[in-house]
């Protein structure tokens, strides 16, 4: 589409504020789309600030309101508006909206050219992003709408566009969607960044991930990955002692990662902005960050910079559809009569806002404190669309690999979300008996 202006711009104005006179009907629907910098020449602006005023005061849309509106300009306003018409409105302020919109993304791009510094071209460029993927248009649902979307999510013959993590125990109690904030809390050599890499190659095979590391070089990335992928120890990576099996399998394996849709980003020192503009530049689906409390923010102490970079997480998951999973430090773990206590969500270390922002707060952490090789137990402490539960996983930090450790389960108190998602012959976590008894570990 030639998003140059065309000739007859302002012909489109006349065509869509001489329907809005004809059909007051229209109004509504038009006034919150589009504003009076949409209209571009001083006569149709004139004239659409006399209707939107009319408009806006709640008293219906006749020519004798509107002459006293325009006062001494109103006959050859009126007579313009006379001269055009249509009986497709919603044509105009799309077209409209994108010759606007087209102009304003020129405007900044100038406005780039003549930046004197970095800080200033990064401003603009966010604005910029901005503008390519947002629009004016705001939607009304009535009650109406609002009950036939309720009746459309009990049509099975629309499958959940949900992203697994690789997990089906974990999946069967948190069913990921696009926009979805979700923030993996652990302690230092937990496992986090293992867990997080296991789930981004999952989901790189359906979908574009982005793997932002703010204290993992590539090599490093690259070493966990090859040892959980082609099971070689990671040990045996790092000195270079292969064998010919390994090298073999370290071939398939690379081979075959190689066809993921994955992206890894040293991001040391990267800002919230810049993570979204690479983000979007790359049409990135899910991204994870690797970690939160790190990334790059403005504010007066470390409380206030960790606040701001949840919130801008948050409002990246939410403003862009994308799914957004952020790693995050616990602090350290409390000391009861010489016994260390399991992490909470008051654990996030440095500010409440994670908490309170994600869609999804799940903890990692060491079942048994005192042994750095025991299993891991992963809880799902925060779940908007769902249960609350708790996982043992276990971890050879050998070859860098999480599995489901089934005895030390801890089932959820509700069912899954969707029931009409494809269903897998293995055993899976609602088949599992339910103890109705009380957790006193997991009180929820």
């Amino acid at each position: 589409m030639d998003l140059s202006a065309p000739d007859n711009l302002v012909q489109m104005q006349w065509t869509i504020l001489a329907e809005m006179i004809r059909t007051p009907s229209v109004i509504g629907n038009v006034v919150a789309q589009l504003s009076r910098e949409d209209f571009t020449a001083i006569a149709t602006r004139t004239l659409w600030d006399a209707i939107t005023s009319i408009h806006n005061s709640g008293a219906p849309m006749e020519i004798p309101p509107l002459r006293e509106a325009l006062g001494d300009d109103a006959e050859l306003l009126l007579q313009e508006a006379w001269h055009h018409g249509t009986d497709d409105v919603q044509w105009y302020v799309d077209r409209l909206k994108i010759y606007r919109r087209a102009a304003e993304i020129k405007s900044v791009c100038y406005e780039i050219t003549a930046a004197e510094d970095m800080d200033e071209i990064q401003e603009k460029l966010d604005r910029l992003n901005a503008m390519a993927v947002t629009s004016r248009k705001v939607q009304v649902y009535t009650a109406a709408d609002m009950a036939g979307i309720m009746l459309e999510e009990l049509n099975d013959a629309q499958a959940p566009k949900l992203v697994p993590t690789g997990l089906r125990e974990l999946d069967d109690i948190v069913q990921l969607e696009a926009g979805d904030f979700v923030v993996l809390g652990g302690y230092p050599s937990a496992g986090k960044t293992a867990l997080a890499l296991q789930i981004a190659r999952s989901m790189a095979s359906k979908y574009h991930v982005g793997f932002y590391s703010l204290e993992t070089n590539q090599t490093k990335a690259a070493r966990r990955i090859l040892a959980a992928t082609a099971g070689i120890p990671l040990g045996d990576i790092k000195r270079k002692r292969f064998s010919e099996e390994q090298c073999n399998a370290a071939a398939y394996a690379a081979t075959d990662f190689s066809k993921l849709y994955f992206d890894f980003v040293p991001a040391s020192s990267l800002t919230v902005q810049e993570i979204k503009g690479l983000a979007l530049s790359r049409h990135q689906q899910v991204i994870f960050v690797d970690y939160l409390q790190i990334v790059r923010g403005k504010g007066r102490d470390r409380y206030e910079i960790v606040t701001n970079i949840s919130q801008d997480l948050h409002r990246l998951a939410q403003d862009y559809q994308i799914i957004v999973i952020a790693l995050a430090q616990l602090t350290r773990p409390e000391s009861v009569k010489g016994k260390m206590q399991r992490p909470t969500m008051a654990s996030f270390r440095e500010s409440g806002q994670i908490e309170q922002d994600a869609d999804v707060a799940m903890l990692l952490y060491l079942s048994d404190p005192d042994n750095y090789k025991s299993d891991r137990e992963l809880k799902v402490a925060k779940n908007k669309e769902g249960a609350k539960t708790k996982i043992n996983l276990a971890f050879d930090g050998t070859v860098q690999r999480f599995a489901f450790a089934r005895e030390h389960y801890v089932p959820a108190r509700t069912k899954p979300r969707h029931t009409n998602v494809q269903s897998d012959p293995q055993m899976r976590l609602q088949d599992f008996p339910i103890d109705d008894a009380p957790d006193a570990e997991c009180p929820f």
